[in-house]
């Protein structure tokens, strides 16, 4: 059996980067690359798109709308979720103006970081609620 013919050997995930050599090892992985890409090419193709056009919507997508039909009040729903997303993460973009990195060594990370979870952990019920729910 050729390799292309071979069934995937799927594992469970486990964390793989530990060091930054670790990190070095993932960029240059075929993943990483093929993980990129798919991202952008999702950035690419909503670009310049309204939030609340008129879209096509393939089978698999209508199975998360509430329901599991596409009547107007639904698609309304949507809309408005999404738009409520865009402002939470906007929302926890915002800190990390309020809490800029930390001028440190960067051996383990940036204690800034640290200080940007906490806020979100102390939040997290609030702010999926008045965003997400």
């Amino acid at each position: 059996m050729a390799a292309s013919d071979e069934a995937p050997v799927f594992v469970e995930p486990q964390r793989e980067i530990r060091c930054p050599t670790d990190l070095t090892k993932w960029e240059k992985s075929q993943a990483y690359s093929d993980f990129i890409g798919f991202v952008l090419t999702l950035n690419d193709a909503v670009k310049g798109k309204s939030m609340s056009g008129d879209y096509h919507m393939s089978k698999i997508c209508k199975t998360y709308v509430p329901s599991g039909n596409l009547a107007h009040k639904n698609a309304v729903f949507n809309i408005q979720a999404s738009k409520k997303l865009v402002v939470m993460l906007d929302t926890m973009n915002s800190w990390i103006d309020e809490i800029p990195p930390t001028d440190q060594p960067q051996r383990f990370g940036n204690k800034a970081f640290r200080t940007w979870c906490n806020r979100l952990e102390e939040v997290r019920d609030n702010i999926t609620e008045l965003y997400v729910l």
